[in-house]
């Protein structure tokens, strides 16, 4: 595995975690700061997963669309 679909995946955790750390903040803050943080880590840990999806497709071969039923079902999904 190349050394940057690693660091493409590390990244893809890091905004996750990220999100997980503001996420457990949101408990703590009054409504308005609360509701705006709660998108925010929305936002960045569907940025994570997506970042995290289009490392692990990009370790696939050329033709990884029709070679796996994994990723024919996760892109109909």
């Amino acid at each position: 595995m190349d050394i940057w679909y690693q660091i493409g995946i590390f990244v893809g955790f890091f905004f996750v975690g990220l999100a997980l750390y503001i996420f457990r903040g949101c408990r703590k803050s009054s409504y308005p700061a609360n509701f705006t943080n709660f998108i925010f880590s929305i936002s960045i840990s569907t940025a994570g997963v997506l970042i995290i999806i289009a490392s692990l497709a990009a370790i696939q071969p050329h033709n990884w669309y029709t070679s796996s039923q994994f990723w024919r079902m996760l892109i109909i999904g």
